[in-house]
């Protein structure tokens, strides 16, 4: 990298030309100011993402329930297979997180015609 070079990126990255007598900046103050700036917004977007952490946090532990899988209504026909059915919602039941006081209201909702009787 040649002198001119050197100049020309310090004016891109700190504002400073050398060549400039009449306005003669100090590079370590530049310097510092930068990592002044650039520690200020670190923080403040370290800041914003802890607090967008938070509300997530929040908002989760406040969810009372939550539908990640699909349950299957199952009618109780010849063509349905009630052991495959009760695999598939002790599966959905694990993976959405419900709680297990509501197991049962939960599958009851889930049967439908014959099965619902």
């Amino acid at each position: 990298m040649n002198e001119g070079q050197i100049k020309e990126l310090m004016k891109l990255v700190w504002g400073a030309d050398p060549a400039d007598n009449n306005n003669p900046r100090n590079v370590g103050n530049l310097l510092e100011n930068t990592l002044n700036n650039n520690t200020t917004a670190i923080t403040n977007a370290l800041q914003n993402n802890l607090n967008a952490l938070n509300v997530l946090i929040t908002a989760n532990q406040n969810c009372t329930t939550s539908k990640v899988v699909d349950v299957p209504f199952f009618y109780g026909r010849d063509d349905e297979d009630s052991y495959e059915w009760c695999q598939l919602f002790e599966a959905a039941f694990a993976a959405n997180g419900w709680p297990d006081n509501q197991k049962i209201a939960l599958a009851a909702g889930f049967l439908k015609e014959a099965a619902q009787d």
